[in-house]
């Protein structure tokens, strides 16, 4: 993209050494909460609402955190305690660790080579806020050096690509059969 509007990309010299544990432990994760949106009648139901088709749900390797994804994180709060944080998976509340993505509709962002970086966050209830929560940068995830729905443009690439505001945009554009847009985080 910036080399279509005449920019050089910012080259990235100091990339750190990144454990590819890290890349199994948010694919992982991600695994864990596609199973928790099939059986979450909510999110299914607001993904209707949406008219967001399997199809779709799964190109974007969409999820949802419920017990599941609550069960993973318990199940590493003692052992992994490290790796969550780093991966920007818990939330301290009330000096209490616990999962950061709660109840969410889950948008798992994808670096240019597939893998699991990051994850964008949306509630179901109208009343809970925020509205949209987003990981924190970490070791794996910058915002400014990604997009979301990247991995799926390049599979097929078009000479034009859309360049809108959010997660939900880019699903439901592809959704439509608009496959040429990418969200800026």
């Amino acid at each position: 993209l910036a080399h279509s509007v005449g920019l050089t990309p910012p080259a990235n010299t100091n990339a750190p050494v990144i454990d590819r544990d890290l890349y199994k432990f948010m694919r992982d994760y991600a695994i864990i909460c596609k199973q928790d949106l099939q059986d979450s009648p909510d999110a299914q139901n607001y993904l209707r609402s949406r008219k967001i088709p399997a199809h779709t749900q799964n190109t974007f390797h969409m999820g949802y955190t419920g017990p599941k994804a609550q069960a993973f994180i318990n199940k590493n709060l003692s052992t992994q305690f490290e790796k969550l944080q780093t991966c920007g998976l818990l939330s301290i509340r009330d000096g209490k660790p616990g999962p950061k993505f709660y109840k969410r509709l889950l948008f798992p962002i994808q670096d240019t080579q597939g893998r699991i970086i990051a994850f964008g966050g949306r509630v179901l209830d109208p009343d809970r806020m925020p509205k949209y929560l987003n990981s924190p940068e970490t070791i794996l995830f910058k915002k400014r050096l990604n997009l979301y729905g990247l991995t799926q443009f390049k599979q097929n690439p078009t000479p034009d690509v859309f360049v809108v505001e959010g997660y939900m945009d880019v699903v439901s554009l592809a959704s439509h059969q608009v496959t040429n847009a990418v969200a800026c985080l």
